[in-house]
C-alpha cells in the first residue's frame, strides 16, 4: 500500500491518489517496509537549496559593477592627467616661442629674404601650431568647412625640406573642391602623423603616395608607403595607446589620431591594406559636404 505523510481527514481518496502521483514525479519515496513515504519539500527548503546559487550571482554582479566603476575611474584619472600635461606643455612652450618671435622680428629687417631665415620662421610658426594643439586637448574642438587638399599642400610644404630627399612623394587630387567639416589644427596633426609614420616605415627611402578622392558621399584620403608593412593581426593593435614599433616614443600617435577622427569628426580611420616588406595604405573617411563641379565653376 501507499502511505502519505500527514494525510488530512477531509481529503478524499481521489485527491490523495492525485497528490501521490504528483509526488512520484517530483520526489524520491522513502521505503518503510512494504509502504512508501513521500515527503514534499517546503518553499523554505527550496529557497535554502537555491540560496547559494542566488548568492553567487549577486556576488558576481557586485564584482562586475565594482570592476566597471574602478576601470572607468582609472580611465578618467588617466585622461585628466593627459589633459593636464598637455595644457602645461602648451603653457611652458609659450615663453620660448614668444622670445623667438621677438628675435625674428629684430632679424627680419636684414635677413627676411634669406632662405635660412624663412625656414626658421616656418619652424616658429610650427611651434605655435603645436602649442595651440596641446592647449586644445580636453576641450571640444570647433569644426569648420574646409578643403582637405589645402591642408595636405600646407603640410607637405613644411615637411618636404625636412624629410629624406630619397622619399619620392606623389599627390593625386580628384578635385580641388572637396569640402569637409573638420578642425584645421587637429586634422593637420593626424595627416602629419600618418605621413611621418610612412616615412619612418620606409627608413627614409621609398615612394609615398597621397590620394584624395570621393566615394559614397565621403572624402577619402589614402596614404600609401613602400615600407616594412604591418601584420594583419596588428591592424587594430596599432591604434591602441602604448603600441609602438619604434625604440623611442609612447605609442600615442595613432591612438590619438583615431580619437580625433572618430570621436571629434564622426569619421573613420583604419589600415586599408598592408603587406610585409611591400608597404601600407592608411585610409581616412570624412563626410563630403560640397563638391563643386567644373561646369558650375565655368558658369
Amino acid at each position: 500500500g501507499n502511505l502519505n505523510a500527514n494525510p488530512k481527514n477531509t481529503t478524499s481518496e481521489n485527491s490523495i491518489e492525485k497528490q501521490i502521483e504528483l509526488l512520484k514525479n517530483s520526489v524520491t519515496p522513502v521505503p518503510i517496509g512494504e509502504d512508501f513515504l513521500y515527503i514534499e519539500e517546503s518553499k523554505l527548503l527550496l529557497l535554502i537549496k537555491f540560496f547559494p546559487v542566488i548568492f553567487i550571482i549577486l556576488v558576481f554582479c557586485f564584482a562586475l559593477v565594482l570592476y566597471f566603476y574602478l576601470n572607468t575611474s582609472e580611465q578618467y584619472e588617466r585622461n585628466f592627467l593627459w589633459v593636464g600635461m598637455s595644457k602645461e606643455t602648451a603653457h611652458q612652450l609659450g615663453t620660448p616661442i614668444s622670445s623667438l618671435m621677438a628675435w625674428t622680428e629684430i632679424l627680419k629687417e636684414e635677413y627676411q629674404h634669406e632662405v635660412g631665415f624663412q625656414e626658421i620662421q616656418k619652424d616658429i610658426d610650427r611651434l605655435e601650431l603645436i602649442a595651440d594643439r596641446f592647449s586644445k586637448i580636453g576641450s571640444r574642438p570647433k569644426l569648420e568647412t574646409g578643403e582637405l587638399s589645402n591642408e595636405i599642400d600646407y603640410i607637405l610644404s613644411y615637411m618636404k625640406p625636412r624629410i629624406s630627399p630619397h622619399v619620392e612623394i606623389s599627390v593625386i587630387h580628384e578635385s580641388n573642391n572637396l569640402f569637409a567639416l573638420y578642425n584645421k589644427q587637429l586634422i593637420g596633426w593626424v595627416i602629419e602623423n600618418l605621413l611621418k609614420n610612412a616615412v619612418d616605415a620606409m627608413s627614409g627611402k621609398g615612394k609615398l603616395n597621397i590620394n584624395l578622392v570621393t566615394e559614397n558621399n565621403n572624402v577619402i584620403l589614402e596614404i600609401t608607403d613602400t615600407g616594412i608593412g604591418i601584420k594583419k593581426s596588428h591592424f587594430q593593435k596599432v591604434f591602441k595607446a602604448g603600441y609602438t614599433s619604434k625604440k623611442r616614443g609612447w605609442g600615442l600617435g595613432l591612438a590619438l589620431a583615431r580619437r580625433i577622427i572618430e570621436e571629434y569628426h564622426n569619421g573613420k580611420i583604419f589600415v586599408k591594406s598592408s603587406k610585409s616588406e611591400f608597404g601600407t595604405t592608411m585610409r581616412i573617411e570624412l563626410r563630403l559636404l560640397k563638391k563643386l563641379k567644373e561646369k558650375s565653376q565655368l558658369k
